[in-house]
């Protein structure tokens, strides 16, 4: 019975969001096949050239706390602390010869990202002269003994520098109930920076340790390995002399995971180093995989008259979650039958049901224009390679198949290329992300269009100057943490009770790739802006945002 009562949920989730959601079917010519190739795994690895010390932590027993790390060849270092009122902490430094040194300089800030999670802290600047090479001591204490416990982060940073650790992980199966292995190279494979000084190769790795933060936030040591080294680490070390080390662990539980590396020793000249690097990913549940069949048929579009294909593709789904991204390569047959390659397909998708069904219930649903077919000069028997769907949290990879034939029905295997040249096929919007009843429209919308304004991550409150906008829709739901989907539907329910039909819009921080993934893989009115900018974005991290993870972590 609870089967039951579970499985009409899921049916009537998907009926409500079926309604208020359309997808784009995305699709593009076959030679943009070798864009999707993922990168290599080390170019997305993270960089340091810091040490993160260990939590300072005071009480009414210990009123002080003392750590001691070496410092090695640099033009500047660096002292930030971290805490919900840094100025109410003192540090005292010691130089290696055992004196007493004030920093050149002390900046305080606040460190974070979009309008909120901005974390107060100050720093401490050793620029004139250059800092000494050797072991420093730091002493932390608080002038306010009445707010005891209190704690507070300590990271070293040391610039410029020619030895920065990278780590990355060894594969991108980012699935839970399985081995993964973190991979950390010294130096990193980046150019040095030349700092003033002359610093000296590698001579001993004294201490390799990854702290491993499982989503529970259990902690496990796992000391690293050094050499030979992982295959992968075997084909990274062909190009670069680096010190390679990794280390293995399990992710039981799908989640966020949070790792440390850190890396102590000492160069040839007997100079004591140390770096450590927070590298944080998510491991995903597989609540989805490819069953192994895909039907194809053909049909016309009611609207536009298109002969459209129709692929349903078979699944195993646990309904844990309803929505994914997929991709898909079509291949065809051409004039000799030989196989050849159509277009790509993809677009975000949802899992559906067939009615009256008792096995092999569940499918995704993805289709193509023929035109493709025209212009590919191809036809059927189809086959679907590199067939992919990942989760939309990290858009990790959950299934894959590199190759699945298609059973067409007998329209579909009737079909074949008209008589039209292939200089005569124009590549336009609905072959590129099917009927858009926006695009198709547009002339018909009288709304001049309004601005949609899109705050950040967390944001505590409105960023924008709205005095500089005429006609705009304010998105509120502040102190809210999103991931890009989340925010996205989000939006598109505000827009949907709100009645707009044709918007640009304007981001900050996380808003400006929500618009864009907005854009990207939603039905929306940005498709019927006919002029001027779509898209506004104002410190958006498109690329990461590597010190909100940090930031994240304190």
């Amino acid at each position: 019975m609870d089967y039951i009562v579970l499985a009409v949920s899921f049916l009537i989730l998907q009926a409500s969001i079926a309604e208020s959601y359309k997808y784009k079917s995305l699709a593009g010519s076959h030679l943009e096949f070798p864009s999707f190739t993922p990168p290599a795994l080390e170019t997305s690895g993270m960089h340091s050239r810091y040490y993160v010390l260990p939590l300072a932590t005071l009480d009414e027993s210990d009123q002080k706390w003392t750590h001691a790390f070496p410092v090695d060849y640099c033009d500047i270092f660096a002292v930030t602390v971290f805490a919900e009122d840094p100025n109410s902490f003192t540090l005292k430094f010691v130089l290696p010869s055992g004196a007493e040194v004030s920093a050149n300089k002390v900046v305080d800030e606040k460190l974070g990202y979009g309008s909120a999670g901005l974390y107060p802290c100050r720093t401490f600047l050793f620029d004139d002269p250059v800092p000494s090479v050797g072991e420093w001591s730091v002493t932390v204490s608080n002038s306010d003994s009445s707010t005891y416990p209190v704690t507070a982060s300590l990271i070293a940073s040391f610039y410029p520098s020619d030895l920065i650790l990278q780590a990355f992980l060894s594969s991108e199966n980012l699935i839970a109930g399985r081995s993964i292995e973190i991979i950390a190279l010294l130096p990193a494979l980046v150019g040095s920076e030349k700092s003033g000084n002359i610093t000296s190769s590698i001579g001993s790795l004294e201490n390799a340790i990854t702290f491993v933060y499982l989503p529970d936030g259990t902690e496990k040591r796992v000391e690293m390995e050094q050499g030979p080294g992982h295959s992968l680490v075997q084909n990274i070390k062909s190009r670069t002399s680096a010190s390679d080390l990794y280390a293995s662990f399990e992710v039981p539980v799908p989640g966020i995971y949070k790792s440390l590396v850190q890396v102590d020793g000492t160069f040839s000249d007997g100079v004591k180093f140390i770096r450590s690097l927070w590298y944080v990913f998510t491991v995903a549940h597989r609540s989805i995989e490819l069953a192994g069949d895909v039907r194809g048929s053909l049909r016309t579009h009611e609207i536009s008259n298109r002969d459209i294909i129709d692929f349903d593709i078979d699944v195993k789904w646990d309904g844990s979650q309803l929505s994914y991204r997929a991709f898909a390569q079509v291949w065809g047959r051409g004039e000799k039958d030989e196989e050849v390659p159509v277009a790509w397909m993809s677009g975000l998708v949802d899992v559906q049901t067939r009615k009256y069904c008792l096995f092999n219930c569940h499918y995704i649903h993805m289709q193509l224009d023929s035109r493709w077919l025209e212009l590919a000069n191809a036809k059927p028997p189809l086959t679907l390679k590199s067939v992919t769907l990942e989760e939309l949290k990290a858009f990790i990879t959950l299934s894959k198949s590199d190759r699945v034939e298609v059973t067409a029905d007998d329209g579909l295997m009737q079909w074949s290329p008209t008589s039209v040249s292939e200089e005569c096929i124009e590549i336009d919007w609905e072959m590129k992300e099917g009927y858009n009843p926006y695009r198709m429209k547009k002339e018909n919308i009288t709304e001049t269009g309004k601005i949609l304004l899109l705050h950040g991550y967390c944001a505590k409150h409105n960023g924008f100057l709205l005095d500089y906008f005429d006609d705009y829709l304010l998105y509120e739901d502040y102190e809210t943490n999103y991931l890009h989907d989340e925010y996205a539907k989000n939006v598109l329910d505000v827009l949907e009770k709100n009645g707009s039909t044709r918007y640009s819009a304007v981001g900050h921080s996380q808003g400006g790739p929500v618009a864009l993934h907005l854009f990207t893989y939603y039905q929306t009115g940005m498709d019927a802006v006919e002029n001027g900018r779509v898209i506004q974005s104002i410190g958006s991290p498109y690329l990461g945002c590597p010190l909100a993870g940090i930031l994240a972590l304190i």
